[in-house]
């Protein structure tokens, strides 16, 4: 099996007024390439710390950390690594193919080169086929979540890093999105490492589901949902789901005490 992330005791510390702040610390895991693993826990115990790492936004204070085998800034100069945060971030004087196409300019493509570039799958991918010249006033919290999600594909990066990219959605247009990313998922087959509150979007969409506890933030749990959930797919009404919400909310209770 190949992992596309490995980390092998890492933790993250932060300067406090009298003594540092530890975010997590000894913490040990392995995705593998192709997974879609979510993440829950108590608020402060280090969720989006550890993205952050993954993603060499964030430097960790110890432990090992590799990406594809490389080090993570071998993995961001690659453009190994596509990020979603909470906030669409779109830029509101950009059209939706300027916003998803910032990357590629960041990235050093010049205007020429960006405009001869029309992902057209790509927007079909995320629903925006026919959106492109539209503004993001124009378009619906969902559409602009899609949008950040094409832009963080739009270099074709292995690994999609998602920190609570639906937490502001209503819930029925949350559904739909989990519905479709999905559908990405499989189509694209990038490993995926996605951060909830939401216990039921965590059971919905992950292969697996990472458990952290916090004081100091580390695993508590990892609960394998494959064979419970053939090609990752169940039915959020039947009695299956409703028993691996319930065995992951008693471990997220245990993990908050």
């Amino acid at each position: 099996m190949s992992f596309a992330v490995e980390i092998d005791r890492l933790g993250v510390q932060f300067p406090g007024e009298n003594n540092p702040i530890t975010a997590f610390e000894a913490l040990s895991l392995n995705l593998a390439a192709g997974s879609f693993t979510t993440i829950i826990g108590p608020s402060g115990c280090g969720k989006s710390t550890l993205l952050r790492v993954v993603a060499d936004l964030l430097e960790p204070s110890q432990g090992i950390i590799r990406i594809n085998s490389a080090a993570p800034k071998i993995a961001r100069k690659n453009r190994d690594v596509g990020f979603v945060f909470q906030e669409s971030t779109t830029l509101p004087w950009r059209t939706v193919m300027e916003n998803i196409q910032l990357p590629l300019e960041v990235g050093g493509w010049s205007k020429s080169r960006r405009q001869g570039y029309a992902p057209a799958g790509l927007l079909a991918l995320v629903g925006l086929s026919g959106r492109e010249q539209a503004y993001p006033h124009e378009l619906s919290g969902g559409m602009r979540q899609r949008v950040a999600i094409a832009r963080a594909l739009v270099a074709n990066p292995d690994i999609l890093l998602m920190d609570e990219p639906f937490g502001a959605l209503d819930e029925i247009t949350r559904d739909r999105l989990n519905d479709q990313l999905l559908d990405i998922w499989r189509e694209t087959g990038k490993t995926i490492l996605f951060v909830t509150h939401s216990i039921e979007e965590a059971a919905y969409l992950g292969q697996k589901v990472i458990v952290m506890a916090s004081n100091p933030g580390g695993i508590f749990d990892v609960i394998n949902l494959e064979e419970q959930k053939p090609e990752n797919k169940i039915d959020r009404s039947c009695a299956q789901f409703f028993s691996i919400s319930s065995k992951l909310r008693t471990a997220l209770g245990e993990a908050s005490r």
